[in-house]
């Protein structure tokens, strides 16, 4: 198949996935949960402040004192710019019990990214070096379309025809997952002997990263279970399929779009860790 053929469908593909995605979240959430911060402002600016402030601190720290190879620096980048992650609403919500939590969290990082994910984006393509070719305006727009409005739809889905919300939401999730799976498996074909060349700074690099991101949510809520829980998953996990978009409009011929596939490897591991490490500290120190 002819190069720049493969690269229109990817982007098509992954356009579709990451829209699709966005649009179950917004199904799948419960409107009565999306009032879960009325009177709890202090654990809003927390959880924001962990995922929008303190995730793309721990990028820079990481890709200035570790310094991966150029590449895996921009993947980072990209990723600590992609909050919002439709993958996350259902896995931590799962491992946590909290999805009017994790719903109002995810709806209003959906809403902010219009702004967030360019102005992210913009400070750390400075400080790191590299160069976005597509223009503050152009992300913002593009935040709107493939987070903000698929999510506003599956809203306004749920609240007119919930019927058809819980008949449609799980089967469509599973559909749209699938198919980004499916692309980022083709990446990772494409692109598994630059992976396999890479070198250890850049793999550490996305360990440690996870890692801090994972203590930035852990640490930044109350100290509950549930909520401790669903903000590490919430900050480290970020929006695979948002950050392929973004990085196959800045780098589409580029091995930042293959940095992608190793990061969610390495999160989903990372992730089950932590949860276990997490429910056995809070067995021993509760005997109850």
């Amino acid at each position: 198949m002819d190069r720049e053929l493969m690269v229109l469908l990817l982007k098509i593909g992954t356009s579709i996935a990451v829209i699709g995605l966005m649009f179950c979240s917004g199904l799948n959430m419960v409107p009565g949960h999306l009032m879960f911060f009325r009177g709890r402002f202090s654990l809003l600016l927390q959880s924001l402040f962990a995922v929008l402030v303190l995730v793309p601190v721990a990028a820079l720290v990481v890709a200035y004192l570790i310094r991966p190879v150029h590449p895996a620096a921009v993947g980072l980048a990209i990723m600590a710019s992609s909050p919002a992650a439709p993958l996350m609403l259902t896995r931590a919500s799962r491992a946590a019990g909290r999805l009017d939590y994790v719903g109002s969290l995810h709806l209003i990082l959906a809403a902010l990214s219009i702004i967030s994910t360019p102005v992210t984006l913009a400070v750390m393509s400075s400080l790191i070096g590299f160069d976005a070719s597509v223009d503050p305006v152009q992300i913002a727009r593009l935040a709107f379309t493939v987070i903000l409005l698929p999510v506003g739809l599956g809203l306004f889905v749920r609240k007119k025809y919930p019927g058809v919300a819980e008949r449609i939401g799980r089967p469509l999730y599973r559909i749209f997952l699938v198919l980004l799976i499916f692309i980022l498996l083709v990446l990772f074909a494409k692109t598994y002997r630059f992976l396999l060349d890479l070198d250890f700074h850049s793999y550490a690099s996305v360990v440690v990263f996870i890692v801090l991101a994972l203590a930035a949510g852990h640490f930044s809520a109350p100290d509950v279970f549930e909520e401790k829980t669903a903000l590490a998953l919430e900050a480290a996990g970020r929006n695979p399929g948002f950050a392929l978009v973004i990085a196959q409009l800045n780098f589409p011929h580029s091995r930042p779009v293959a940095f992608i596939v190793p990061y969610m490897l390495v999160f989903m591991v990372l992730s089950v860790l932590y949860i276990s490490w997490y429910k056995r500290r809070r067995g021993r120190n509760d005997p109850n």
